[in-house]
């Protein structure tokens, strides 16, 4: 089946919506965009404050003080880290610097994967998971059915926008079958950080078809400054680095990075609060008319809307209400009966669940 994408929408697009519904974009609640709504610490700030004395000078092409602060969060050597603006940078640069043609994306998935894939030239082929099985990716299905001229397979785990957690002992079982058949495997783990211990992110140095993706936009908060970085083996690391432009990082960028790292109270207490809020959520929408939740190990749920109207009508209903959710019609192996949702503040998420009820009563 040939790859055909949709419009490319990101959430959290608050100018977009403010013109599109007619809105205030001040007046906004944002369930469209997955960043943890968790103030950023003060020592996050306080770095990026200082780093205003150093906007006259290139940043650290290399951001060694980022990679040293990593490599020891990670348990992982700095020669195995790339750093860049935002981890749907590194997907734009990595299908280049691999000289990928060929590949397998498992769907549905982030747009960024195709548009990356289809601006290079690469072919695209889907692997479509199936609502009937609750969008769980059938590994020995995809390992088998995998072509061997294929170049690489871009996996999302959890994956957005289902929230589906592929347990790590499977990921593992695909890699090696993937090694066989000289096939990298792109893992993108931009939202692990509530299941950190099914990341790969140890097993990618030395594995040498595994390149693991994480962002730090999301769970850490840094979405308007962008970061994300890459792990793998040297080999791979090198051609990213080697690759793309020379100051992949502004220095804004990495003294928050380097910041937020060390905030382990932080990390610790958006872990806890995501988790509660996000099974507090899912609760509730199990008991809601009119729409269907679907498990999520990530910091969103994922709804399908079962009475008549569309996902593009119930965001225009709740922006006029002023809450923004992510339509999901554009996403390949999805529909116009689908949408998604992030995990806010307890306060949001009971305005989200009334709003949402009496919409869904009136049909």
């Amino acid at each position: 089946m040939k790859f055909i994408p949709g419009a490319l929408v990101h959430g959290g697009d608050l100018k977009w919506a403010s013109r599109a519904f007619g809105i205030r974009e001040k007046g906004i609640v944002d369930f469209s965009s997955n960043v943890n709504v968790r103030p950023v610490p003060a020592a996050v700030v306080k770095a990026v404050g200082k780093s205003l004395n150093g906007i006259a000078r290139y940043p650290d092409a290399r951001c060694s003080k980022l990679l040293g602060v990593l490599s020891r969060r990670l348990g992982v050597e700095e020669g195995h880290i790339a750093a860049g603006n935002g981890s749907a940078e590194i997907i734009h640069r990595l299908v280049r610097a691999f000289r990928i043609k060929s590949a397998v994306v498992i769907m549905p998935a982030f747009g960024e994967y195709g548009k990356a894939l289809l601006e290079a030239g690469a072919r695209v082929r889907p692997f479509f998971t199936r609502e009937r099985n609750r969008f769980v990716p059938d590994i020995k299905e995809i390992a088998e059915k995998i072509p061997s001229c294929t170049d690489a397979l871009f996996f999302c785990n959890p994956n957005n926008p289902t929230g589906v957690l592929t347990p790590k002992e499977d990921i593992e079982s695909l890699v090696a079958v993937l090694r066989r058949k000289k096939t990298i495997l792109v893992l993108d783990e931009a939202f692990i950080d509530l299941e950190e211990e099914e990341s790969l992110v140890k097993s990618a140095p030395g594995a040498g078809n595994l390149l693991v993706l994480r962002s730090m936009t999301k769970f850490f908060g840094l979405a308007g400054l962008r970061l994300g970085y890459a792990v793998g083996s040297l080999a791979m690391i090198k051609s990213l680095r080697d690759f793309g432009q020379p100051w992949p990082v502004n220095v804004f960028a990495q003294a928050a990075g380097e910041a937020v790292l060390k905030e382990r109270s932080f990390c610790v207490l958006s872990r806890r609060e995501i988790i509660e809020e996000r099974d507090f959520l899912y609760e509730r929408l199990i008991m809601a008319r009119g729409v269907r939740p679907f498990p999520s190990r990530a910091n969103f749920i994922m709804l399908k809307i079962e009475n008549g109207i569309s996902s593009g009508m119930l965001q225009r209903l709740l922006a006029k209400r002023g809450l923004l959710i992510r339509d999901c019609a554009d996403f390949p192996g999805l529909s116009d009966k689908y949408c998604r949702i992030a995990v806010r503040g307890r306060a949001d998420n009971l305005r989200l669940l009334r709003e949402l009820d009496i919409i869904l009563r009136q049909g």
